[in-house]
């Protein structure tokens, strides 16, 4: 048994297949499958199942198997982290995710200090969605990812806050919301806003935070992938949203001027986090990441803490078998 085989194991989990795999790997699919096929007959068991649609169906043994590699890995990163705890040396790969409605207004900010500071750390970003990145971390296929922490989550994650991003309301230049300077949170609640698609937290953020279970119906009842399109369909078909504080910088300046209001009377914010799971066993690393982000944070958020770490609640265990 060696390293390069449970690594290949762990790459046919995460993508589904031996190709994808291979290609995540960098190594050609005959070899992967070669390797994986020694693995199975050292081992004695069969590690997937390999279906007419060229999926590989972990089997029962080979979940519990996979379970080890990745403890094996783990163990590994923390025996390095230790060997340069000493020095706070911050070195090898990253991988790191955001989720869309903060990676285009984030990411600039810290990403090119963070490699340039630290010249033997290699990054790998991926965006996506809150439910897919937190399913990563907990099978431990990404080490950090900046979101929103959700309600539900699988067991395990540890949640560092990095700021606080208020809510606007951004409204088509006709609708009724821009006659006011503010308008209040009381005052949305019977609306129905233009929202994001349900695979975004940001949805699920903004009627918790300011829409109530009864609403009025509304002849717009669109939803959207990316904020881009979201603010143009709010203008497209007269209807209104709300936009995270950093998201502001895609409208126009006449667009800033005349169709945003603040939320006033308990104002709406979310609170954005550096998530990781508790196996993850590089501080060094998670605090360099952090250092970064908070020290160049843009404008229109605010730090109300200070390297405050909490343990998210397990509320449901859903990410854990998908």
């Amino acid at each position: 048994m060696t390293l390069q085989q449970l690594r290949y194991i762990l790459a046919i989990e995460e993508t589904g297949s031996f190709s994808g795999a291979a290609e995540l790997c960098n190594v050609a699919q005959p070899s992967l499958s070669v390797q994986v096929k020694k693995l199975e007959e050292e081992l004695g068991v069969t590690l997937f199942d390999r279906s007419p649609q060229k999926k590989a169906i972990i089997t029962e043994v080979g979940a519990q198997i996979l379970a080890q590699a990745k403890e094996v890995f783990r163990q590994i990163s923390l025996v390095e982290d230790l060997a340069h705890s000493q020095t706070k040396k911050v070195h090898g790969s990253l991988r790191l995710g955001l989720i869309p409605t903060i990676s285009p207004f984030l990411l600039k900010c810290f990403i090119r200090e963070l490699v340039q500071k630290y010249s033997e750390l290699e990054v790998r970003i991926s965006e996506a969605p809150t439910r897919e990145l937190i399913h990563k971390l907990n099978h431990g296929s990404l080490d950090l990812a900046v979101l929103s922490a959700p309600n539900e989550a699988p067991q395990g994650l540890i949640e560092k806050t990095l700021y606080y991003e208020p809510f606007f309301v951004f409204a088509a230049r006709d609708h009724f919301l821009l006659k006011k300077t503010q308008v209040k949170r009381a005052e949305l609640g019977e609306l129905s806003p233009s929202l994001l698609d349900e695979t975004h937290c940001l949805r699920d953020q903004v009627e918790g935070l300011c829409f109530g279970k009864t609403r009025v119906a509304s002849s717009v009842q669109f939803s959207q992938g990316t904020l881009g399109s979201l603010i143009s369909i709010v203008e497209t078909q007269g209807s209104f949203t709300l936009l995270p504080a950093l998201a502001l910088e895609l409208l126009t300046p006449q667009q800033q001027k005349h169709q945003v209001r603040p939320i006033a009377a308990a104002p709406a914010y979310r609170k954005v986090s550096l998530i990781y799971h508790r196996h993850f066993a590089k501080p060094s690393l998670t605090e360099a990441v952090y250092d970064a982000i908070t020290k160049h944070l843009p404008q229109g958020v605010s730090t109300q803490v200070k390297n405050l770490e909490s343990v998210i609640e397990p509320t449901l265990d859903r990410f854990e078998t998908e």
